[in-house]
């Protein structure tokens, strides 16, 4: 069996400034998937930098940051931070169990999407590589280099503001998965999320947009 992915919720809050943002997952993911959490929250840190501290689960698997993008206007609120994380589970996280990732001071509005890929029987998913896009305003884009034909690809964009991405619904070597998306708030007090997966069928370059 080749790899596979599968949607473990999403959501989004702005209620208050908080230092955490708590995820709780839709469904369990066994030990031996990878979890892939991407978020984004308002750059709350002192002259609007990434206000971003740690993240561990209720049952101690490791998490790594494995990209982050701030798209900052150089005031603390004023833009988004974007970030995703992976862990190659050593303990199974069901939906009792959360994800707990923590800020340094308050942050309000934050948003996060959760995935989990699988790979075929005695072989486990394994991280290659990410690339930061610092594509921004009403139409970003990101383009990968080279890809080879049987990866999953992984995108996930953060939006300043609410109810503003589209999902990509390209077709070229592969077809994007249904977008996981949350967002909440309005103008500088909101924040959206979208992410999708791909299996790519081909070699060749990906556009996400």
């Amino acid at each position: 069996m080749a790899l596979s992915g599968t949607s473990r919720g999403s959501g989004a809050t702005n209620t208050g400034g908080q230092s955490t943002l708590v995820v709780s997952p839709t469904g369990t993911l066994p030990a031996g998937t990878m979890g892939v959490l991407a978020i984004a929250y308002d750059n709350s840190g002192t002259n609007g930098a990434d206000p971003y501290s740690s993240i561990a689960d209720s049952v101690g698997n490791t998490w790594t940051s494995r990209n982050s993008v701030n798209n900052d206007p150089g005031a603390a609120n004023e833009g988004v931070c974007h970030r995703i994380f992976t862990s190659l589970l050593s303990v199974q996280i069901t939906t009792s169990d959360t994800i707990t990732v923590t800020f340094s001071g308050t942050t309000v509005a934050r948003a996060w999407t959760l995935d989990q890929v699988t790979a075929g029987a005695g072989s486990q998913p394994e991280f290659s590589n990410s690339q930061n896009s610092g594509s921004s305003g009403t139409t970003p884009t990101s383009t990968t280099p080279s890809l080879a034909s049987g990866v999953m690809l992984v995108a996930s964009m953060g939006a300043e503001h609410n109810s503003t991405i589209t999902p990509d619904s390209d077709t070229t070597n592969g077809s994007w998965s249904t977008h996981q998306t949350a967002g909440v708030g309005t103008t500088t007090a909101g924040v959206e999320i979208s992410t999708q997966r791909k299996i790519i069928t081909g070699t060749g370059t990906q556009t996400y947009n």
